[in-house]
């Protein structure tokens, strides 16, 4: 019996890692993407700047 509390608790842990690991992927994403969207709006204006000057 005693293996097999050992077992669900440990089946208990290993979703818990994982739901954190998705949170933690979720919010690394979302970062990532507001970076990119920042990056291209910069691209953007600079193109936009380099066309007005010529």
């Amino acid at each position: 019996m005693d293996k097999n509390i050992n077992l669900d608790r440990a089946i208990e842990l290993a979703i818990a890692l994982m739901n954190l690991n998705s949170n933690f992927q979720q919010k690394y994403d979302s970062i990532e993407l507001t970076r990119e969207s920042e990056i291209m709006e910069l691209v953007r204006m600079f193109k936009k700047d380099l066309d007005n000057m010529s």
